[in-house]
């Protein structure tokens, strides 16, 4: 399911390809099965603003499977829902042009073991995560959970964001670390209210027990006010504007220490010219808590891999 009108066009085929459309109202559909499938140097503009995703799953249901998938350099962004209930495990995107994962439409799916590995020269958000398109206030809001994801940035000077959140979109990560990014995460607030602050403040918008190093301040010097930001829209009134900026970022920020994230440095290693990307975590880091329900693997660790097992990506 996509939000209102309820189908759509995907992004990147004319909308003359009736097999473009997308959408319905079956949340649990099932379109079938996609694992161990590695998808690479994909992507292309075939349009102002009109580009091809590595991988696109717009309006799939939750009966559909997607474990083990790899998205290699492409030219967009790595993996995009848009809309639907689909649930994607065990996610890999490396040296792509543009966001990781991005969400749209109202994503209401799970992610578990989600991986960046950014380029050195290439790439955007870990996360850019939007709600509803048109209107921006059409239901369903995205309010996916992810967990256990380890998202690796291009340093702090390259400036680029670990996560996005706006439009309306909500969503939750847990155990999960952000590591060499140049700002951390962000929460649009519009005057309107229609926005992912409103999804904060209704408990649709959370961070629980992450892990950041090396993001906004170099090492761990990052502090609760470096890492969670309040991204105001344009307001009518600038003392009402500030007003709200203070009082949503106090908010967000209060969250921080509440929800246990921490600065901790997981001893990850990201160096492309040496050839190194060290991705599963060599230090200690404070423990988490287990995910529950039936589909996520119950896992207290942080990132997406076991320190004490082996790298899924190996191979």
């Amino acid at each position: 399911m996509t939000s209102t009108p309820g189908t759509t066009q995907i992004e990147g085929i004319p909308t003359s390809e009736t097999r473009g459309v997308y959408g319905g109202t079956d949340d649990a559909d099932n379109s079938g099965v996609l694992k161990y499938v590695s998808i690479r140097h994909g992507g292309t503009d075939v349009g102002a603003g009109n580009e091809i995703n590595g991988l696109t799953l717009a309006g799939v249901g939750s009966g559909t499977v997607i474990e083990h998938i790899e998205v290699i350099a492409n030219k967009d962004d790595g993996v995009e829902f848009f809309g639907g209930t689909v649930s994607a495990k065990w996610v890999l995107t490396a040296f792509c042009g543009d966001d990781n994962y991005d969400y749209d439409e109202g994503w209401r799916g799970n992610g578990q073991f989600w991986v960046v590995v950014a380029a050195d020269d290439a790439g955007d958000r870990g996360g850019e995560h939007d709600g509803g398109t048109d209107p921006e206030t059409a239901s369903p809001f995205a309010t996916p959970s992810i967990w256990n994801a380890t998202y690796i940035g291009r340093g702090i000077t390259a400036g680029k964001r670990a996560l996005t959140f706006r439009d309306n979109a909500g969503g939750s990560y847990s155990n999960s670390v952000f590591f060499n990014w140049g700002k951390g995460v962000d929460v649009e607030n519009l005057e309107s209210g229609d926005d992912s602050y409103a999804r904060f403040v209704a408990g649709d918008l959370s961070l629980n027990g992450n892990v950041f190093y090396n993001t906004v301040v170099s090492g761990n010097g990052a502090t609760e006010a470096d890492l969670f930001k309040i991204s105001m829209g344009s307001w009518s009134n600038a003392t009402d504007s500030m007003t709200e900026l203070a009082t949503s970022t106090a908010a967000l920020q209060a969250t921080f220490a509440a929800g246990n994230n921490s600065v901790e440095d997981p001893g990850l290693a990201w160096d492309l010219n040496a050839g190194s990307i060290q991705l599963v975590p060599q230090n200690s880091l404070s423990e988490g808590t287990a995910p529950g329900g039936t589909w996520f693997e119950n896992v207290t660790y942080k990132g997406a891999f076991d320190p004490n097992g082996t790298n899924w990506v190996k191979g």
